[in-house]
């Protein structure tokens, strides 16, 4: 009886001894380069600089159905993505962000840093001419080299009412003699919600409306 005890318990070691074994070896630490690829998939919207960040599970750039942060906010309403990138300092293994616009049907690529501790990459762009719109997405990452495309829709982030105004939105943009300079911040819907697009009851045509999504984003790690 004890030999069999003895025998059980030595054979349940080993299995819990391969386990952790097992686990140890899924667990193991990986970083890599990754190469990203964002297009614009609107016919009349820009997209300001675009924020990217690799990151952990513990951040979180916007949520749908969440009060945006005020670093959210200051991006939704005028592309400024500094606010965001001094909120993710110390906790974000890569900050990029692109230079210029990027044009209805234009492509931009930039590299991100990222691995097994900050396997997340979050994309965030405001959508000109909106009040608050932006667009966003939050992927994760692979440590395979195989390519993943993904698609990114505009948001609206519910700070600021959908005037559709001039006065209310910066530039550039045709309808407009200068740049606005802030609509109604505080007046909107109060939550992230999916944006519903330009309505034309301001200064802004249909054309300027879009379907979503708004952006093909492809990701590749390179090494």
């Amino acid at each position: 009886m004890k030999r069999a005890l003895v025998a059980a318990m030595l054979a349940l070691a080993l299995v819990c001894i391969g386990s952790s074994a097992r686990s140890n070896l899924f667990a193991q630490e990986w970083t890599g380069t990754y190469l990203v690829t964002v297009t614009n998939l609107t016919s009349g919207q820009h997209f300001t600089p675009i924020l990217a960040a690799t990151h952990g599970d513990d951040v979180s750039l916007f949520a749908s159905g969440m009060v945006a942060s005020d670093e959210l906010r200051m991006l939704a309403e005028g592309g400024d993505t500094m606010p965001l990138t001094m909120a993710l300092r110390g906790k974000a293994m890569s900050i990029e962000t692109t230079e210029g616009l990027l044009a209805p049907g234009a492509t931009t690529e930039f590299l991100v840093n990222g691995g097994s501790m900050h396997r997340y990459l979050s994309v965030a762009a405001m959508l000109i001419p909106t009040n608050d719109g932006f667009m966003g997405l939050r992927v994760t990452l692979s440590s395979e080299p195989r390519a993943r495309t993904y698609y990114a829709y505009g948001y609206d982030a519910g700070t600021e009412t959908n005037d559709e105004k001039c006065d209310s939105i910066p530039g550039p943009h045709m309808e407009c003699t200068r740049p606005g300079g802030g609509g109604a911040p505080g007046m909107g819907e109060g939550f992230i919600s999916i944006h519903r697009g330009i309505q034309g009851d301001g200064d802004f045509a249909g054309d300027r409306d879009w379907r979503n999504p708004v952006a093909r984003v492809t990701v590749q790690r390179m090494s």
